[in-house]
């Protein structure tokens, strides 16, 4: 059941250095130590933790993205996952945690088998990446868009408010505002491009 998150962890650890006199925590353990907050059925699963409580479908999840958070001594793995028009926020810190990922890359194998590595390391660093996405073109808004932008670079902009971004790994994002006729020009979204409009 677990297999894949293990491995993942057994790399991570391996990625560090000498693995001598380090303990890698086994995620089965983690797992039985205490009642998950996840709960799942043939359609989707439910998050029921303290007093909150939010159902997911699987068939209605359109977006999944991952961050770290600098907690100063110690970093947080999240997650967003966009499903119609709500955006559910969750963490590592959630009893059961392991078990969902699992879930996640059976219901999803388009998942990026080592998402995992590529999130935890350098430490530190937010490492915001989009882990699924239904449609061909990513479009980012709020706080996921706020998190991209940290891992992008300014490369220009146009008349119409428009402004142009290269990632690391070379592809292209647009950050515009869609709803300009508005007060205050609207909320921005961001989009991931093939190529920018002069190209």
């Amino acid at each position: 059941m677990l297999k894949w998150l293990k491995g993942t962890l057994s790399r991570i650890a391996g990625s560090f250095g000498n693995k001598q006199n380090r303990t890698l925590l086994d995620p089965t353990k983690l797992i039985n130590s205490e009642s998950s907050a996840f709960r799942y059925d043939s359609d989707g699963f439910t998050v029921i933790y303290k007093e909150f409580s939010s159902e997911v479908k699987w068939s209605a999840v359109s977006q999944i993205s991952v961050f770290k958070l600098d907690l100063i001594t110690i970093d947080r793995i999240d997650m967003d996952i966009v499903h119609e028009d709500m955006v559910l926020s969750i963490s590592e810190d959630l009893p059961g945690w392991a078990e969902f990922l699992e879930k996640l890359h059976e219901t999803f194998p388009e998942i990026p088998k080592d998402w995992y590595i590529d999130i935890c390391l350098p430490a530190f660093a937010t490492n915001f990446s989009v882990i699924y996405n239904r449609s061909p073109d990513i479009v980012l808004t709020g706080r996921r868009l706020e998190l991209k932008l940290e891992t992008l670079v300014n490369v220009g902009g146009d008349s119409d408010w428009n402004v142009y971004y290269l990632d690391s790994d070379g592809s292209k994002w647009i950050k515009s505002y869609p709803d300009s006729g508005y007060h205050g020009g609207g909320l921005p979204i961001l989009t991931k491009v093939a190529q920018f409009p002069d190209e």
